[in-house]
């Protein structure tokens, strides 16, 4: 090859390079005037922009710039494998909306919700991508790995919606699919849409697809488009059980280790089960005595029910004992709360929650630092 050509095939491949990087680092603004038209109660302050199909991608404060600018890339990617280009343009004024859990700009947040699809708009909860999740009917079942499946599932439901496309979707799953449930029938398309972009697992991917079901997805997707996500995080982000499970012990009772007094001073604070399912699995530890040294010698631990008992630190065993006050205190794992530390982080473990009743209670501020 001419010398000359191998250097200009290099400056365009190097161009080009360069090009892709400047997009993928694209300034993380604040949103233009009408840019938001949707949940006005929420306060989305980031904003990307996919020019291409003027599509808008916008997060509350909290979400993190990694989530912003792979939603951004999941989006664009996504439509870009639509095989009709008249079903690209539709997509033309789309909103893309990010949270967390628990978000502070949201009124009413709960852990583990807030993910949708429509004709229009999408929204995706950052604490559902690239991580160990439970299902949110189904909070007690084990947690399983849905890596991208959740933002990959809820813009399914915007494709599905925006196309049109659920007559069509009826149709052929209540062919094809055995015992074909109609009270769900807005989820075939959008799980055979996971298993498209390979989202769902190594068992359920686009090669194991059964015939009927790969055609049908084929004529809506350009089959010789190959993209998936990777769902590669950048920067330090919160991965909800998966680091749950790494601050805390793995057991609802964990082996004893020592504290000092300053940990002890740490438990002070606002406490929630992972998913409340009422009044009873949230509440405050507050410190009621100390002793001449000013450590504190007693603390109190009171649930939005207003039920509150007495809790006494034992520094061998970094346990907070209860007594007669305590309601469950004839039940083995409710005679005390175990605490649990966060160990993910360089210096002294500190406390990031407690087990009692074999339920797992996180520390409000705790959940907040390690999610920034």
């Amino acid at each position: 090859m001419n010398k000359k050509i191998q250097i200009l095939i290099t400056f365009i491949l190097l161009f080009t390079n360069l090009t892709q990087a400047g997009e993928n680092a694209a300034e993380i603004t604040t949103a233009p005037f009408g840019a938001h038209n949707r949940w006005p109660i929420y306060n989305f302050t980031q904003y990307l922009y996919i020019k291409k199909y003027d599509i808008h991608v916008l997060g509350t404060p909290d979400v993190s710039e990694w989530m912003m600018r792979e939603s951004q890339n999941l989006v664009e990617k996504i439509v870009d494998a639509l095989k009709n280009p008249e079903d690209r343009r539709k997509f033309a004024g789309h909103r893309n909306f990010l949270v967390t859990d628990f978000d502070p700009s949201i009124p009413g947040g709960t852990k583990g919700h807030r993910n949708t699809g429509g004709n229009g708009v999408s929204m995706f909860n950052e604490m559902l991508a690239c991580a160990t999740a439970v299902d949110t009917l189904y909070p007690d079942a084990p947690p399983v790995m849905r890596a991208w499946n959740t933002p990959v599932h809820e813009f399914a439901h915007a494709i599905e919606f925006t196309l049109g496309l659920q007559k069509r979707s009826d149709e052929v799953y209540r062919q094809h699919v055995p015992n074909y449930n109609p009270k769900v029938a807005r989820e075939y398309f959008t799980w055979s849409v996971q298993r498209w972009f390979d989202s769902s697992g190594p068992k359920q991917t686009r090669d194991k697809m059964p015939k009927w079901e790969y055609n049908f997805v084929a004529s809506v997707f350009d089959a010789q488009n190959t993209w998936k996500p990777k769902c590669k995080r950048e920067g330090k982000v919160y991965l909800p059980r998966t680091d749950d499970l790494k601050i805390a012990a793995a057991e609802d009772r964990p082996a004893p280790v020592s504290i000092g007094w300053e940990q002890v001073e740490a438990v002070a604070g606002e406490y929630s089960q992972a998913v409340p399912l009422n009044s009873w699995h949230l509440g405050t530890i507050s410190v009621t005595k100390r002793d001449k040294q000013s450590n504190p010698q007693m603390l109190k631990w009171t649930n939005k029910a207003g039920r509150s008992w007495r809790l006494e630190p034992d520094l061998k065993t970094a346990t907070l004992h209860t007594g007669p006050d305590n309601p469950y205190h004839d039940s083995l794992k409710g005679q005390a709360f175990y605490m649990a530390f966060d160990r993910t982080s360089p210096g002294e473990p500190r406390v990031a929650g407690f087990w009692f009743q074999g339920a797992l209670f996180l520390k409000q501020n705790a959940r907040d630092a390690i999610r920034r």
